[in-house]
């Protein structure tokens, strides 16, 4: 799969080695979940859930929907658009999608608690819609990526967590 969304490759540029007085700070060197702006992100977004009523109307909605995937991606999409924003842009682009993904996993909780069965694969499709959505929105041509992501069927992403929680 590697390669599938990079633009055109180019030849390596060789670079020399900056002076230690001009190296980017050690934080921006490395993306982790301590990122402060991840983290100012993901306090957004429950805040939002829980302390705003976001998590009453993801409920209200998810419980009449006719296409309850569909829904959490859409919610957990824009959440995770709205906390970029509201971090100004600073979570980095690696912390991205682990942000979408921790969004969705709360989106998901809610939608439990509202009633309604999630499958292991129903959260991968509702992550694989919010990748293909921010893939084309940032104007990538995400046809190879769909045809990659649907290698694996609904039923053995099923089987693949049946079996981590059997080993694990």
């Amino acid at each position: 799969m590697a390669g599938l969304l990079t633009p055109k490759q180019q030849a390596p540029v060789e670079q020399e080695a900056l002076p230690p007085d001009q190296m980017p700070p050690e934080e921006d060197m490395e993306a982790d979940e301590d990122n402060p702006a991840f983290i100012a992100a993901v306090e957004f977004v429950k805040t939002a859930l829980y302390e705003q009523g976001a998590a009453d109307q993801v409920s209200s909605v998810v419980k009449k929907s006719k296409s309850p995937v569909d829904d959490i991606a859409n919610f957990a999409y824009e959440l995770t658009s709205i906390a970029d924003e509201k971090t100004n842009g600073e979570v980095p682009d690696e912390l991205l999608v682990l942000l979408g993904s921790t969004v969705l996993a709360e989106i998901a909780e809610i939608a439990d608690a509202s009633g309604i069965t999630l499958q292991p694969a129903d959260i991968a499709s509702a992550l694989k819609m919010m990748i293909l959505r921010f893939m084309g929105e940032q104007g990538y041509d995400t046809r190879q990526l769909h045809e990659a992501m649907n290698q694996i069927s609904p039923e053995q992403i099923n089987q693949m967590a049946q079996e981590g929680m059997a080993n694990g």
